[in-house]
């Protein structure tokens, strides 16, 4: 089977689609696009289809791409939101931003802002110069 023929049978008919999904968008193309946080012009370059149709779907909120598109969106934020978690107690940085974003914790509390003061315990040799 030559290259074109094999492409060819792996797609389904463009009429096929439309019957699937009721909008002639590949919704699973859609997930995949969406999980990688693809810009709306770039899924509507894998989906053969113009970036304006694209947007109008999912514009609609019920439509069905627009739900699989928020949904596989949401995904990867959780996804990257957990890969924060597991490393937030080797990462006092990210531990500090996870606080802020997720606890409010921006310092402005009623005690104030928390300074912290870090010694190393390096000492450089000679006269100190500040």
């Amino acid at each position: 089977m030559t290259a074109p023929a094999r492409a060819a049978a792996k797609k389904p008919a463009k009429a096929a689609l439309k019957l699937r999904t009721g909008s002639g968008i590949d919704l699973d193309l859609l997930e995949d696009c969406a999980g990688l946080y693809a810009s709306v012009e770039d899924a509507a370059a894998m989906l053969d289809i113009g970036a304006a149709a694209l947007q109008q779907a999912l514009d609609d909120p019920d439509s069905p791409p627009a739900r699989v598109w928020r949904r596989a969106r949401a995904r990867i934020r959780l996804d990257v939101r957990r890969a924060q978690f597991a490393q937030m107690n080797k990462n006092a940085t990210l531990a500090i931003y996870l606080g802020k974003e997720l606890l409010g914790q921006d310092g402005t509390g009623t005690a104030g802002p928390v300074t912290f003061i870090v010694d190393t315990g390096i000492r450089r040799d000679g006269p100190e110069t500040h």
